[in-house]
């Protein structure tokens, strides 16, 4: 099957539609190496490990409903949606160049 616009996809399809799409018709996702994508991957759990271990230094809990809810809290755990954001989208970056 070919790719769609993603636009007129939603979730999960959406997103496969995306990684594909940037896998047939992107230069640089076609030259990089799946070394080099492991490479990012890293960065990106260590870029996470940081935020959690910013948010645990602060003694804020983040699994906690039941903690007051800070701007500052926010923020960080915006940040850390961020970056599982940025994980998740290289792992599929990985298993699609995996398929070529």
């Amino acid at each position: 099957s070919g790719t769609r616009d993603h636009r007129d996809l939603r979730g999960r399809e959406r997103l496969y539609n995306l990684v594909n799409c940037l896998g047939n018709t992107c230069p640089w996702t076609q030259s990089i190496t799946s070394s080099e994508m492991l490479g990012y991957l890293e960065s990106e759990v260590h870029e996470l490990n940081d935020e959690i271990s910013t948010m645990q230094s602060d003694n804020d809990d983040i699994g906690n409903p039941n903690a007051k809810d800070s701007v500052g809290k926010s923020s960080m755990r915006a940040a850390m949606v961020s970056e599982l954001g940025d994980i998740l989208f290289d792992c599929l970056m990985l298993e699609m160049m995996m398929r070529r």
